[in-house]
């Protein structure tokens, strides 16, 4: 059975809505076994490469930036040791298309998870604009089942 980690950065609750949203399809296929949890409780990446598969989302905040109060638990992980190397990962992000800083912050997580840290990417960064409305729900649920089929291929 797979282990799949749904974690997310989130401040006004947004990104963890959608996070649930991939969690509750998800949850569905029983060869799969699934936790939800904020990032914040993986501090120093303690954790994160006891699962197969992690689904990491942030929304971009200010110039591009994490959501506030979260760039502690970043820079915690990015200057760990921690080998993420057998880990398998897919990226979404939550922004606002008419600035200029348009999902920026999924760029930084993509930099410390799967560059600095190892872990494959695995199919493409889900960049959603506006709200957890339900054409980006159905968004979002679509690229966590595909995400998923590629990782069983």
């Amino acid at each position: 059975m797979k282990k799949v980690l749904i974690t997310y950065a989130s401040l006004t609750g947004n990104t963890q809505f959608i996070a649930n949203e991939i969690h509750d399809e998800l949850v569905k296929n029983e060869e799969l076994e699934i936790a939800i949890n904020p990032i914040s409780n993986f501090k120093n990446g303690v954790g994160l490469d006891k699962f197969d598969y992690i689904i990491i989302g942030a929304s971009t905040w200010g110039d591009g930036d994490v959501p506030p109060g979260t760039e502690d638990i970043f820079t915690s992980i990015n200057n760990s040791n921690t080998n993420l190397s057998k880990v398998y990962i897919s990226y979404f992000g939550l922004g606002d298309k008419k600035y200029k800083e348009f999902n920026t912050a999924v760029q930084y997580l993509k930099e410390i998870f799967s560059i600095k840290l190892g872990a494959n990417k695995i199919g493409n960064i889900l960049l959603l604009d506006g709200y957890p409305n339900s054409e980006n729900i159905s968004l979002a649920v679509d690229w966590a089942s595909e995400s998923i089929a590629k990782l069983n291929k």
